[in-house]
């Protein structure tokens, strides 16, 4: 799933209306947030002084040379974070102070390890230390003590490349445990409250769907079951699911778009519709907006939008000279 086919085929070898609309309750004060206020048990910053979006950028569509980048939701502020150019999949730490993300070996577009950097690109330090395999996708939990990745490290044969299952580390990258035996098992993404960890998964063959299970593995649930379902992330509050949804062109490509529904799998609804490719959903600080990449544009390029849950037009937030996409919000500060 990288831009057009290339971006689609890269990630594949390596791998009704809602309620009211989501509104995370504003913390209007850091007294609030500190002192814990049941009141306001999801708290962000309207104004922060450093950029909240993070997200993947590469000069070309290619994209075998992609860095790291940060900048404000409005397209504006924009920094480096990694200068490498062989990062993939980065995602905050949930107090925004880290960065983890998956770096592919020199000259290789199937071999990567597991690596954490600053927020500020210093500090950048391999924590899954596993040469010759392919790890990536890597998400935190809700307290920070773990990050539940991809992995291929169970089988290392050459045809099996990218079949990858679930696994589970310390931070650190001690204690690595495998959560799931199926190898047709990507894009974890652990739930708000620590309970649950959400992947997209083709184990019952056909179109990929997308489950949940415990966090040790358990009690694997199926919460789609039409079209073809790619990854999925979970709103502030942990009610909901921002997810990719597409069917092949030969199939009209009507159903291409970004959906949300509720987080038993209920409730579908359409946040944006399209015959290019939309992809990557993450929410917003405040639950308000869901960021993502498409190549809707009329250069074929991978740019950066966003969609209001509240209905509107959707918007474009990074320029025309490169490709953008992976966006990943800063996470709500919570007491």
């Amino acid at each position: 799933m990288m831009h057009g086919s290339r971006l689609r085929a890269r990630l594949v070898r390596l791998t009704c209306a809602l309620a009211a609309p989501l509104v995370a309750t504003t913390c209007t004060s850091s007294d609030d947030c500190a002192a814990g206020n049941p009141l306001m048990p999801v708290c962000f910053d309207p104004s922060p002084a450093e950029p909240r979006l993070l997200f993947l950028r590469s000069p070309d569509a290619t994209w075998l040379r992609a860095d790291i980048y940060l900048m404000n939701a409005d397209g504006t502020n924009l920094k480096a974070v990694t200068t490498h150019g062989r990062a993939w999949s980065p995602t905050w730490s949930p107090d925004a102070t880290h960065i983890a993300f998956a770096k592919f070996a020199d000259n290789s577009d199937v071999l990567a390890e597991i690596y954490i950097v600053d927020a500020d690109g210093s500090n950048p330090r391999n924590i899954s230390n596993r040469a010759n395999v392919l790890e990536y996708s890597p998400a935190w939990s809700p307290d920070g003590q773990r990050i539940v990745f991809q992995s291929n490290r169970h089988d290392l044969t050459p045809n099996a490349c990218c079949e990858t299952s679930l696994y589970v580390m310390n931070a650190d990258g001690s204690n690595v445990q495998r959560l799931t035996t199926n190898t047709d098992d990507a894009y974890p993404r652990w739930s708000p409250d620590g309970k649950t960890i959400t992947f997209a998964s083709s184990r019952n063959g056909g179109a990929w769907q997308v489950f949940v299970m415990n966090p040790d593995g358990t009690n694997v649930r199926q919460l789609t079951t039409l079209k073809s379902n790619g990854k999925s992330v979970w709103s502030p509050d942990g009610t909901r699911l921002a997810l990719e949804v597409w069917r092949p062109a030969s199939g009209g490509g009507m159903d291409n778009g970004i959906y949300v529904m509720n987080a038993d799998g209920s409730g579908q609804m359409r946040v944006s519709q399209t015959t290019a490719t939309d992809m990557h959903p993450t929410w917003s600080s405040d639950g308000r907006d869901i960021f993502f990449c498409s190549n809707r544009a009329a250069n074929g390029k991978m740019h950066l939008y966003t969609a209001p849950m509240s209905g509107g037009e959707t918007r474009r937030v990074s320029g025309d000279l490169t490709e953008d996409c992976y966006p990943d919000f800063k996470p709500p500060r919570r007491p």
